[in-house]
């Protein structure tokens, strides 16, 4: 536009063609429909599997197996998993040595946008959970997303969809987590797909922090399924709050889990 050079409009050119072209993306081009296999297989995985006192596994399976339960999904008002689960797989760790996340998205063949190349909506959501971790991993649970910025500067090919991914802290106000981070090629890092930015903040002060949700959620915890499903447990009281539907005697909403104490262990 007005003689500057898109480098998004070149990249589309180069990918789709110039129109007089067909274009076919089919399912033999994909690497594979599983995301997770590919994820686990690249050299960037491998490197953070194989240095476990530098680099921390998140997930919910490794930090809080107690909570991986559908009965716990289910008191919280959840369907169990995650809606892009099967389509977008993130192995994420933390760099306890540099003090950042780090990891690989794989995306299925599902998630094609522009034919051949990943939807710009699913490297939205996969940042999006990337971030969370992010926010998980600085102040524990109950972060939310307030702004989430991104910029797409390079296509994601659906027959190279494994990308690296990086998350950094840039500062924190309060219960506010500003954060940046970049998806980058893992066969040459300094190609840069997509830069992001976002704001999380923690909606309930009173759920825990990553080290005590470690403590009560974690492999080691002693705490039973019954004193779990306790701890998430919707207030009530002599008032007559309804712990059943979340409302109070005089009908007015109650916050969830607002009653949360590790203490009850």
């Amino acid at each position: 536009m007005f003689g500057v050079k898109d480098t998004m409009l070149e990249e589309a050119k180069k990918l789709f063609g110039d129109g007089n072209k067909s274009n076919k993306s089919s399912s033999n081009e994909y690497l594979s429909n599983d995301p997770k296999s590919l994820a686990k297989q690249t050299d960037l995985a491998r490197k953070l599997r194989e240095e476990p006192f530098r680099y921390e596994k998140l997930s919910w399976k490794a930090c809080f197996p107690k909570l991986v339960d559908t009965s716990v999904q289910k008191l919280m008002k959840k369907r169990g998993i995650s809606f892009a689960v099967n389509s977008i797989y993130k192995c994420l760790y933390w760099d306890k040595t540099d003090g950042k996340l780090i990891g690989v998205i794989a995306f299925g063949s599902d998630c094609e946008g522009p034919p051949g190349a990943v939807h710009g909506g699913a490297i939205a959501t996969a940042l999006d959970e990337v971030f969370a971790w992010g926010g998980i991993r600085h102040f524990g649970f109950s972060g939310v997303t307030l702004s989430l910025n991104i910029n797409y500067h390079k296509f994601i090919p659906l027959r190279k969809s494994m990308v690296g991914v990086e998350i950094e802290i840039e500062k924190v106000e309060g219960r506010k987590v500003f954060m940046k981070g970049k998806v980058f090629n893992l066969d040459n890092s300094d190609i840069v797909h997509n830069t992001a930015t976002a704001l999380f903040y923690k909606a309930n002060p009173l759920m825990p922090s990553f080290e005590e949700a470690i403590k009560v959620f974690g492999a080691n915890s002693n705490a039973t399924k019954e004193q779990v499903l306790q701890l998430f447990a919707k207030p009530s009281s002599s008032k007559g709050n309804n712990s059943t539907n979340g409302t109070s005697s005089s009908g007015e909403d109650v916050e969830p889990y607002s009653s949360f104490k590790t203490s009850k262990l």
